[in-house]
């Protein structure tokens, strides 16, 4: 239902409703209705009655700030840029379309909050996305930009370290990074997952993932992953997925763990057969479901099986067992950080620029995992 105040709104002639106008409805000077509607300097002075006179009677006209003035007047756009590059044609996107789907939806969730906009920021045919919203950013049509780290690239490295004094964050660096970073806590995801399965009663333990490069995601969590299961006494093994790269489709994703997985059961002695398995993301977790059935092994009851990141794991059947990601929480904490830059200048850049903080993982148990079966 609309109350009658929006109805007015809608129904209204387009003829712009002046501050003027708001003051004299409320009996105010338009000094006074500038600071109340505005959040001026000498807001705090103005008594809450004539705050609230002066909010209705802007309510009550339809009455609009006009941004373009605003802006000028505060000297910010009001605007906040996000960079996405893009590996191919849309529509093509995999897990990483995805991930960013994710952080995007945080971002513009806390963006609203602030009442700021955000502009999306896509590579053209002359500059790279991260090129195009520095630019943007130097030209003042945006405040601040927001960076996930898989397009913060080697190649785009040097330009960004050249402008480490701009309000930007980054969202998961792939490398160190002069400016503010969020990122996520891979070995805590990966210590919850290997306790979960530990504490089922499960100590045939198989971490399914890509090898990946040293001191990547995908290292860290099975490294860590394994030395759980070793502290526990248990005996943790390793299967690779061997991706064509990581901007696979989802089905792909599915599609190629279902296949390599298969091969890896069917080559595993009977004795070391895994009764728990981890996976590095929800789409392997996926995959090796899958494979798992056309064995006529059932999850949970023969295998249990943790996901990791969160995206997909409501859609499996059964609901996956997975570790949170929290990628929308990355994007909030990303705005909010960034914000404080916008406000903050200098002082905020040398507290916040090259400094890491790092979002906790949760587990979110459903019925992929279950107690391991006696013997």
């Amino acid at each position: 239902m609309h109350d009658r105040y929006t109805l007015a709104m809608i129904k209204a002639p387009l003829k712009r409703v002046s501050l003027a106008d708001v003051a004299k409805q409320a009996g105010v000077s338009k000094q006074t209705a500038s600071v109340v509607l505005n959040r001026g300097k000498q807001f705090d002075r103005i008594s809450e009655a004539c705050q609230k006179r002066v909010n209705e009677a802007a309510q009550k006209l339809g009455y609009v700030s006009n941004h373009h003035m605003r802006s000028i007047r505060r000297g910010r756009a009001d605007v906040l840029g996000l960079v996405l590059e893009t590996d191919g044609p849309p529509g093509q996107g995999g897990r990483s379309t995805d991930y960013i789907d994710c952080i995007t939806h945080g971002v513009l969730q806390e963006a609203c909050q602030a009442e700021q906009a955000v502009q999306v920021i896509m590579p053209t045919s002359k500059l790279s996305a991260a090129e195009q919203g520095l630019k943007a950013l130097r030209s003042g049509a945006i405040d601040g930009l927001v960076v996930p780290g898989i397009f913060a690239r080697i190649q785009h490295a040097s330009l960004l370290r050249d402008f480490a004094s701009l309000p930007l964050v980054v969202i998961q660096p792939t490398e160190p990074t002069p400016y503010a970073a969020i990122d996520f806590n891979q070995a805590a995801g990966a210590q919850l997952s290997a306790q979960h399965l530990l504490e089922l009663g499960h100590r045939e333990l198989l971490w399914v993932g890509s090898a990946g490069l040293p001191g990547s995601a995908d290292q860290i969590r099975e490294h860590t992953f394994l030395s759980e299961i070793l502290k526990a006494r248990g005996f943790g093994s390793v299967c690779h997925i061997e991706l064509l790269n990581k901007s696979a489709s989802t089905e792909q994703w599915i599609e190629l763990s279902d296949q390599q997985i298969s091969t890896y059961f069917q080559q595993c002695p009977t004795e070391r057969f895994p009764t728990g398995i981890a996976c590095f993301n929800d789409l392997i977790a996926m995959g090796v479901i899958r494979a798992l059935r056309r064995m006529n092994l059932h999850v949970p009851h023969d295998v249990s099986v943790v996901g990791f990141d969160n995206v997909y794991s409501v859609l499996q059947d059964p609901p996956l067992t997975t570790v949170d990601h929290r990628f929308s929480q990355m994007g909030q904490l990303a705005v909010q950080r960034l914000l404080e830059l916008i406000d903050g200048g200098e002082k905020k850049y040398e507290q916040y620029n090259g400094h890491v903080e790092r979002i906790e993982p949760e587990l979110i148990i459903r019925t992929s995992t279950g107690q391991a079966k006696t013997q």
